[in-house]
């Protein structure tokens, strides 16, 4: 019987000399725990598989049988012993397994083994009166099984079903060439999902985020050259190509295009990372010029092309072996006319997926396994290289790059797929004494398990509650040990309480949670001078106003009224919501003024516009989208339209509900973002298409 911290009871299984000899190689004891080589595997991944395995008897004892599709049990009492058995089989109905026998033999284990070797959860799902004409059915809840085939007697296949904790498995490689590294970090955006939105916006894209900045709770954008980029960037501390803030030309910092890609590879002919640049244009041998291409072509190269009559467009694609392609590709989030939406225009059908989403259903950046042909034979296709201006290969690799400490961590744990997120809300509002839970879930897509340390400096703003896992603090830093088992998915949390004595306004930061040296996305709330009660009777005033349609000569009166009135305090000196963005918004609308006598109550990076840039390229803090687990009660959200010169404004009051100050006459009325996407991005979603917008948290002084 095992003594194994992690299979205390289970019975240990032991061999003779006259085992079959791969099964002397397959199972180890050691020190009363096992582990499982899988040198004999037999995969299954349907019914007909496993009656063709059975009735021809192809499977040999101890052998390890890996089950690719959904595992199904069916328990009933034998009329013959009356012992408990379980049936294992591939289809829901539970008489199906009749099927899968040889001369009366099924596939089953009994109670004995189900009890040892299958975990509680069927344990108890079997516990009771099950008699034979009682037949139940259980599905498995992991897609991918591990069994071992011990043989069979006069009546039965043994079929010896084993947890996660009885088998481990090693990675078949740890030694990475730079191609390997810049592929799992290309597939660590691909995973991310439709948290990586696509964008050509400049005051929207992230030139360098990182994989794990993208979440449900603050989406990433990106598009096809910012992407290679980000790879690069992400696995190397480099970026595509020497640009950066102090690098210009004519004054303009390079950032990712694909014209400027395109230009570099051309001008660059000597460097040994611009491997090419053919003119398609007007090319008189296409073929040959595209079989050169395609036969100079290597995993990691950046393959970029510019097309239409006039060199007006263009995308950059990252080539990761094998005819396969990583890139990343879509269409701004506009309205049906192409424009930006602003929150009080009419039209509500969005570009994205008719009138269903504001973003996209699917993610941005595309693993694409056919692009050989499309991009190098097939002339009907619409990237098709023939038809294109011109095209350029860079290859970065060739520079001799090292691997950055997180690259290192990332190739250490492949296929671990983590994300991090916070129940209070990315950039809200905690009051003192209320607690915040962060929750760090994982995916190992591995057949082997992962031995995990969480760390996290704490804010000096709160105190350590409880985790989920074995934790300890030390010297402020906050350390959770785990272990993510083997195909499984699971989540690990821990709890901080906001200290009584926090200061109003104080930044909590949880911006350097790491996972065996990978950092993870960052999370800032801030410190209410208020506590909830107070804020509450704040919405109620306000909705009052709204309700009563009581008028002020501008939205920057009403909300000085709103926080005289409920909390007795002076917010700030400003008569008008243009005078107050235009002090909080450089001159240049470049960055934020921190001299501002607003400046520190503005909502942790939650400000911006279309005129707010340059700030927004390098700047991957603050937040494009705006949506409502961003903002709290009391917040102020003020944008203006340059264009129109007209300023919206409007108070948070909670549950999906904001107080609209209108521009005529400055009357309060109220609005409900339903959730639907006309109604919320009238409000929150667009507020990057406004020349400005901050959002303001007076609860902080």
């Amino acid at each position: 019987e095992s003594t194994s911290e992690h299979n205390p009871g289970k019975l240990l299984l032991t061999y003779s000399a006259s085992n079959p000899e791969d099964a002397v190689e397959t199972v180890v004891s050691e020190g009363n725990e096992i582990t499982y080589r899988l040198d004999n595997v037999v995969t299954l991944s349907s019914f007909d598989e496993w009656r063709e395995l059975f009735e021809v008897g192809k499977i040999d004892a101890y052998t390890f049988v890996k089950i690719t599709e959904p595992l199904y049990a069916s328990g009933y009492k034998s009329s013959t012993d009356n012992n408990y058995l379980a049936r294992l089989h591939t289809l829901k109905d539970a008489t199906a397994l009749a099927n899968i026998k040889v001369g009366g033999r099924y596939v089953s284990f009994r109670d004995t083994v189900m009890d040892l070797n299958i975990g509680t959860d069927w344990q108890k799902y079997f516990e009771g009166d099950i008699t034979s004409t009682a037949i139940r059915a259980l599905e498995f809840k992991s897609k991918e099984v591990i069994a071992l085939y011990t043989g069979a007697n006069s009546a039965y296949f043994q079929l010896t079903v084993l947890d996660e904790d009885w088998f481990t498995f090693e990675p078949e490689n740890t030694e990475y060439s730079l191609a390997d590294i810049v592929t799992e970090v290309a597939f660590a955006y691909v995973r991310r999902g439709k948290y990586i939105q696509y964008s050509q916006t400049m005051s929207r894209r992230n030139i360098n985020a990182s994989p794990e900045e993208a979440t449900a709770e603050h989406m990433i954008y990106l598009d096809c050259s910012s992407f290679v980029n980000a790879v690069y960037y992400e696995a190397f501390g480099v970026n595509v190509m020497p640009y950066d803030l102090d690098y210009k030309i004519d004054g303009v910092a390079q950032t990712p295009q694909t014209a400027r890609f395109r230009n570099y590879a051309r001008d660059n002919s000597d460097n040994p990372d611009a491997v090419g640049y053919w003119l398609m244009k007007g090319n008189a041998d296409v073929e040959g010029t595209l079989a050169e291409i395609m036969g100079s072509l290597e995993a990691g190269d950046v393959v970029n092309y510019r097309k239409g009559s006039n060199d007006s467009a263009g995308h950059a694609m990252l080539y990761i072996g094998d005819g396969k392609f990583i890139h990343c590709t879509g269409d701004d989030f506009k309205d049906a006319d192409g424009n930006d939406l602003k929150s009080d225009d009419n039209d509500a059908s969005l570009s994205h997926d008719g009138a269903t989403t504001a973003e996209k259903s699917g993610g941005a950046v595309r693993y694409e396994t056919t692009y050989m042909d499309a991009l190098f034979t097939d002339t009907s296709n619409a990237r098709y290289l023939g038809s294109q201006y011109d095209v350029a290969v860079i290859r970065p690799i060739a520079r001799g790059l090292t691997p950055t400490e997180k690259t290192v961590s990332r190739m250490a744990m492949r296929g671990l797929y983590m994300e991090k997120s916070v129940d209070a809300g990315i950039s809200t509002s905690v009051s003192r004494g209320e607690t915040i839970t962060y929750t760090v879930s994982f995916k190992n897509a591995e057949p082997y398990a992962r031995e995990i340390t969480i760390t996290e400096p704490l804010s000096s703003s709160v105190s350590f509650v409880s985790a989920t896992e074995s934790a300890s603090v030390k010297d402020g830093v906050l350390t959770i040990t785990a272990r993510i088992s083997p195909l499984k998915s699971q989540s690990i949390s821990f709890t901080v309480k906001v200290n009584d004595n926090a200061e109003a306004g104080a930044l909590i930061d949880s911006r350097s949670t790491t996972v065996n040296g990978v950092k993870l996305s960052e999370v800032t709330n801030t410190v209410s001078a208020y506590t909830d009660a107070e804020m509450a009777v704040l919405a109620d005033l306000a909705l009052e106003y709204a309700e009563s349609g009581r008028g002020f000569d501008d939205p920057a009166l009403m909300v000085k009224t709103l926080y005289k009135e409920a909390l007795g305090v002076d917010v700030y000196d400003f008569d008008t919501a243009l005078d107050l963005l235009t002090d909080l918004i450089g001159t240049a609308y470049q960055y934020k003024n921190e001299a501002s006598e607003v400046s520190d109550i503005v909502a942790p990076y939650l400000y911006g516009g279309r005129d707010v840039g340059s700030m927004y390229v390098w700047d991957t803090d603050i937040i494009r989208l705006i949506r409502e687990n961003n903002v709290s009660v009391g917040d102020v959200i003020l944008a203006y339209d340059e264009s129109e010169a007209r300023t919206v404004a409007f108070v948070y009051v909670g549950n999906s509900t904001l107080v609209k100050i209108t521009s005529d006459g400055a009357v309060c009325e109220t609005v409900v973002m339903t959730g639907t996407i006309y109604e919320s991005s009238h409000v929150l979603v667009t507020l990057y298409a406004y020349d400005t917008y901050a959002i303001l948290r007076p609860s902080m002084r």
